[in-house]
This record gives structure tokens, sequence and C-alpha cells, in this order.
């Protein structure tokens, strides 16, 4: 998102008769909110369930981009920015936290290096990464709702399903 606000900040200050100080706040204040949200957003996804927080936290981070593109002032916009920053914060550790269930003790390293790499490469190229924190959502519709200390590791059928796919593509390669 920063690189895509970057190239928007010149139209921002026309259109919002915005000062280099707002303009600062913009691309500063989501991420100030973003890092303060990590551990209130893993308390509540331990409280109340990481699907829960998750899908709450992709449907408020989606609602709220309307919300920037539709900001008249600079206070609306800076407002908005810091609940985008608020759901940013739910969505990426929900997101990685979806991994520990979607993908075997084995398997996770993998999941997560891959989830790591790809969120680092999309960086130097302007991609918004976090179009990655709504893969969890999408392919495990069937995730259980997991809670801290409930220990109920059932998987649900769509990450199987794509578990089993990816199963079968390596025995291909291995057997080829």
């Amino acid at each position: 998102m920063a690189p895509v606000l970057t190239v928007a900040l010149p139209t921002l200050a026309k259109s919002l008769h915005a000062s280099e100080s707002d303009l600062q706040w913009f691309t500063s204040g989501y991420f100030l909110v973003l890092a303060a949200a990590m551990l209130p957003a893993g308390l509540l996804g331990d409280r109340f369930g990481h699907k829960k927080v998750l899908t709450i936290a992709i449907a408020l981070f989606g609602l709220d981009r309307f919300a920037c593109a539709y900001s008249t002032s600079v206070g609306e916009f800076l407002a908005a920015r810091v609940v985008l920053g608020l759901a940013g914060a739910g969505v990426h550790l929900m997101a990685i936290s979806a991994l520990t269930v979607l993908f075997s003790k084995e398997e996770r390293p993998k999941a997560v290096g891959i989830w790591a790499a790809a969120n680092f490469l999309s960086l130097p190229i302007g991609a918004d990464p976090r179009w990655l924190d709504a893969v969890p959502l999408l392919v495990g519709v069937g995730l259980p709702d997991q809670r801290a200390g409930r220990g109920d590791r059932r998987r649900g059928t769509g990450p199987l399903l794509v578990r089993r796919r990816c199963r079968r593509r390596s025995e291909n390669r291995n057997s080829a």
C-alpha cells in the first residue's frame, strides 16, 4: 500500500488541501497503528478465535479502503488510514496463525517461508502484499475456529483439498 500511497500523495495534497505534515501522517499513521495493534490483535484472536478475527479484519480492511477513497477532508482520510492499520494488524497476524492450522508441523516452516518470501519480493515491485493475507481465508473455508488452549486441530475440507493437490504434484515430481 505504501508504494501506491506514495504515488497518490500529490493528488491527495491537492484534493484534500493537505500540508506536508498531513502527508507524512497519511503514510506513518497506518504503520504506527499497525505496529501498535499487533499484540492486541493476537490476544483477540486467541480469545475469540482466529477465523472470526481474520474474517472481521478482512471485511473491515475492505470497507475501510472505500472510506479512504471517498474521504473529503484530511481528518477523514487520516482516520480511515488509522482504522486501516488496525484492520491490517488483524489480517497479518491471523493469516500467519492460520498457517499453523492449515499445515502440519513438518510443512509449516516451508509455508511460512513461502508466505514471507512472497511478502518480501512484492515490496520492491510496488505490489500490495496484503492480497497474500486473504489467501488463508479463501483457501481455508473449512478452517476450524481456533482459540488458544482449545487443542482442536481438525482441518477443514478446503485446506485438505489444497494439500492433497500439492502432495500429488510433489509425488509426481519425485517419481519423474
